[in-house]
């Protein structure tokens, strides 16, 4: 059954948001594909999501000021994290950011200044585009960046890269 909170397009795919913005937990139904801009904007209470293996799309705004959500899990289906998506959710502690991620926009993850781990699940980081700025440097100089080590990249190369130089605990772990 789809929670009646739940406010969703016509065709099911895409969830445009909720009806009460005090929520504490979310499932999201298997039919959605998109999580619509601003869909979960300013749900302070909301503490834990489950998004199912069908999105594709966090789009802008999305979860942003979800300052209670403290981790989160972005399953192996996501390709797009737009602008914005996860900004300001200041007791966010983790994020895992899987291979299948091809876009992070602008900002997606600023102001989460409780963020100590960001685990990313890529092999090649050239070939996410867009995402130099979706941390700000203030933060992510506390964070510990989680890597896997790449049959592409050594582990010097990472601590090099546009992107992952910012990073001041840069842990490669091995592949299993």
């Amino acid at each position: 059954m789809i929670d009646p909170n739940l406010i969703l397009s016509e065709d099911g795919k895409t969830l445009i948001g909720v009806n009460d913005k005090s929520c504490k937990s979310v499932k999201i139904p298997e039919s959605v594909t998109h999580i619509g801009d601003w869909a979960f904007v300013g749900c302070a209470s909301l503490q834990s999501i489950d998004i199912p293996n069908s999105v594709t799309h966090i789009c802008n705004r999305a979860f942003q000021k979800c300052i209670s959500l403290q981790s989160l899990n972005i399953p192996n289906s996501v390709t797009n994290i737009g602008d914005w998506a996860f900004s300001d959710c200041w007791l966010l502690q983790s994020i895992n950011i899987p291979n299948s991620v091809t876009n992070i926009g602008d900002w997606a993850f600023s102001d989460c200044w409780s963020l100590k781990e960001i685990h990313i699940d890529i092999e090649d980081p050239d070939r996410i585009t867009s995402w130099l700025m979706a941390f700000d440097e203030s933060q992510i100089k506390k964070c510990t960046l989680f890597i896997p080590s790449s049959p592409c990249w050594e582990s010097w190369e990472y601590r090099h890269h546009p992107v992952f130089s910012i990073f001041k605990n840069i842990i490669i772990i091995p592949r299993k």
